[in-house]
């Protein structure tokens, strides 16, 4: 989540307060409950897919450095033996040599070489102490590996997805707020105490908010009834009451 993203999310959160403290002054089925109940689920959108990214990050990071160090083991384990099988037989070790680099397309390459190359001198690396699966064992583990890198793309799509779910959900609670900025002095009246604290509440610092437009959208800044679909994500007529405050985008 960006900078942006946080300061609209903690203006959410001073918004649906404000409805909370108010909420005999909009009842069930208004329009201005229906945009305070627009952003208490934006809220819980942003906090469903806060949660889903960071749990494809960590859980991604988590699984690949796993497979990756089974898999280093594995290699060591075999250059290891191959130089003692060397001792004997020189040459032996040749084809098991670590990888030159370390990064995890060598690390995979290499142990998918091993098994290449292991078949034909396994009872060799038996008798050096290895047990009898070690192959079958650097076979699974080279697997892991290998899917746990593959995953990568899988998880990015994930991310992508709740970045895309994060996105519409502000999206979704900016046009409430908009809303919500033409109901309110109704409900109150222009000048009323509760309008400048409605003001503090809608209010985002500098930074915190876009000029874009979405796409489609329609200005209505007077029909507070208009399906929100068709509510425009540019300001409501600004009073000049409301001072040097800006309006969230």
């Amino acid at each position: 989540m960006t900078k942006k993203q946080r300061v609209q999310v903690g203006m959410f959160g001073q918004v649906r307060v404000f409805g909370v403290e108010n909420a005999e002054k909009f009842p069930g089925g208004s329009a201005g409950q229906k945009a305070f109940a627009t952003i208490a689920s934006a809220l819980a959108r942003v906090e469903a897919a806060g949660k889903a990214e960071s749990t494809v990050r960590e859980g991604g990071r988590a699984l690949k450095a796993a497979a990756r160090q089974a898999t280093r083991l594995a290699i060591a384990t075999v250059v290891r033996t191959a130089r003692t099988i060397a001792e004997d037989a020189p040459g032996a070790d040749s084809k098991f040599q670590p990888p030159v680099q370390l990064s995890d397309y060598a690390v995979l390459m290499t142990a998918k070489s091993f098994l290449d190359h292991l078949p034909e001198v396994k009872d060799v690396f038996v008798e050096h102490g290895l047990p009898e699966t070690f192959l079958e064992d650097l076979q699974r583990t080279t697997d892991q590996f290998a899917e746990a890198i593959s995953g990568r793309s899988a998880r990015r799509t994930s991310r992508r997805d709740a970045q895309a779910d994060l996105v519409a959900a502000l999206k979704q609670g900016r046009i409430a707020v908009r809303r919500l900025d033409v109901i309110v002095p109704n409900v109150f009246g222009i000048g009323s105490p509760m309008v400048d604290k409605w003001k503090r509440a809608r209010y985002v610092p500098s930074g915190g908010s876009s000029s874009a437009t979405d796409a489609g959208a329609e200005a209505t800044p007077g029909m507070p009834d208009v399906p929100t679909s068709a509510v425009s994500e540019q300001p409501s007529t600004v009073n000049a009451s409301d001072g040097p405050l800006r309006r969230a985008s």
